[in-house]
């Protein structure tokens, strides 16, 4: 069973990679199209209408399925059973929000919020239909459904929203083709799945799930309040236009998260599971995926702050200018997110969903009290008491994997400090050539070749356990096509 295990954790881990690095890419290159043709202002309406649906969509992605997911073992009747609650919730909320969409375009001062929320929240209604088919896939550590899916999906939003943009909708370009996005990922992985509902359900199943759930559910929910509350506060305390800002500026990092994030959370959660009352594999695993983890994250994120100025300029435009200080602050507290979000997966895979709803709501806040103290002081203030929120996320963390893992802080700090030191050090070679009177285009050239050279140097010179295991996967899928 190990051996069976390990293998489909191995290959559901490349192709979430796969999905998770081309959905981000795409969707990022989609970005940077649109805000060449959007306004700043567009983006933070858009902002506003995703902080209402992110708490309705985490409404409905409950938690059960990750209950179904934790399980050794599940009938038909439990997937129906979570199936049909999260359609029910997933009406419900849109109802609500229907109805309550011209009181919160009255709070922001801004009729049309109404219509486009009414439009953009239908997203929520498919979402049950897309969520059961990826819980279904996780039982089977089977990724290749949600990869075409997903791929398909976003292919859809390039299209509808490029067009919509270029033809003059402005906000709509990006309601109408999010919305496009959704019903297609539902769509396809029907299709793609093959799983149907039957007419059961449970309420000794529900119970069942809905005890182990409803803890990571809340505590999904502080995390989607503690995100959407910064553009409460933004888009609240100052104007569209700096939302606007906050949200381009917090977005580019933020694909670099939710990759890193989506692998380690989909593939690792599940097959942690299956290890989830050894304490040393799990502890063995989890320093590895730190360390892989920081390998990844810390180097791609400081090179990315390094070029911000030169990358935004090019790419979206003078009119952006304004995110890019956004940027270069937001790298610090996503890069500690992914790593904190690594820490959180041994937690939850051990059943202990009650430490994980503890954890949300002791970080999430320390993090959004430091942004109320600063944000009618500064504005950049507020964004770097985000920044000092990670790291006490982090040491918070820290603490209870030592405590149910013997994961210690001295052997913590030994697996995540190098990669620290390696990130500095990019990131001051590469922020040093801003220096030269060059081209923009010739300067984010030079700086994206350095930032390369770089990252390779330190892969290939396998310094430390995590470059060395990125190094051997490459070598080794090398090697796999050189045999095809």
């Amino acid at each position: 069973m190990s051996e069976n295990v390990s293998a489909k954790t191995k290959k559901g881990l490349m192709l979430r990679s796969v999905e998770s690095i081309t959905m981000q890419v795409t969707s990022f290159l989609l970005q940077m199209v649109l805000a060449r043709i959007l306004l700043p202002e567009d983006f933070g309406v858009v902002a506003i209408l995703t902080t209402f649906t992110n708490i309705a969509n985490t409404l409905v992605n409950n938690g059960l399925g990750s209950a179904i997911v934790q399980r050794k073992a599940f009938k038909q009747v439990d997937i129906c059973t979570v199936f049909y609650i999260e359609l029910f919730v997933g009406i419900f909320c849109y109802g609500s929000i229907f109805l309550a969409a011209p009181l919160i375009a009255d709070f922001y001062e801004n009729p049309m919020i109404a219509t486009y929320l009414r439009v953009f929240s239908l997203s929520m209604v498919m979402i049950p239909f897309a969520s059961i088919q990826i819980t279904i896939g996780k039982t089977r550590l089977d990724f290749k459904p949600s990869l075409v899916a997903n791929l398909c999906a976003v292919a859809v939003q390039a299209i509808t929203g490029v067009w919509l943009a270029l033809t003059g909708f402005g906000v709509w370009s990006l309601v109408i083709s999010q919305v496009a996005q959704h019903f297609t990922k539902a769509l396809m992985l029907t299709v793609l799945t093959r799983w149907k509902p039957s007419l059961q359900f449970s309420f000794e199943s529900f119970k069942n799930l809905f005890s182990y759930s409803w803890k990571l559910f809340a505590g999904w929910m502080i995390g989607t309040l503690y995100q959407d509350a910064f553009a409460w506060i933004i888009g609240k305390a100052y104007d569209s236009t700096t939302l606007g800002y906050y949200n381009k500026g917090h977005s580019i990092p933020a694909i670099v998260n939710r990759v890193a994030t989506q692998v380690t959370s989909a593939v690792m959660f599940s097959s942690m599971s299956k290890y989830q009352d050894d304490k040393a594999k799990m502890k063995a695993q989890t320093r590895n995926l730190i360390s892989v983890t920081c390998a990844m994250i810390l180097p791609i994120m400081a090179g990315l702050a390094a070029c911000a100025g030169s990358l935004v300029e090019t790419v979206l435009t003078a009119k952006w200018l304004g995110a890019v200080p956004v940027i270069q602050i937001m790298c610090v507290p996503l890069a500690l997110n992914v790593i904190s979000n690594a820490n959180m997966q041994p937690i939850n895979a051990s059943g202990r969903s009650d430490l994980f709803l503890k954890l949300e709501m002791i970080k999430r806040g320390l993090t959004i009290l430091l942004v109320l103290i600063f944000v009618n002081i500064n504005y950049y203030l507020m964004l770097f008491s985000i920044a000092v929120g990670g790291v006490l996320s982090l040491l918070v963390n820290t603490y209870y994997n030592n405590k149910l893992f013997g994961y210690r802080p001295h052997e913590y700090m030994l697996d995540i400090v190098p990669y620290a030191l390696c990130a500095g050090v990019l990131f001051l070679v590469v922020s040093a050539v801003s220096l030269l009177p060059i081209n923009m285009y010739v300067l984010l050239g030079i700086q994206l070749f350095l930032c390369a050279a770089l990252y390779g140097a330190f892969i290939f010179s396998g310094i430390l356990p995590g470059y060395k295991a990125i190094r051997e996967t490459l070598l080794g899928m090398l090697k796999k096509k050189r045999k095809k």
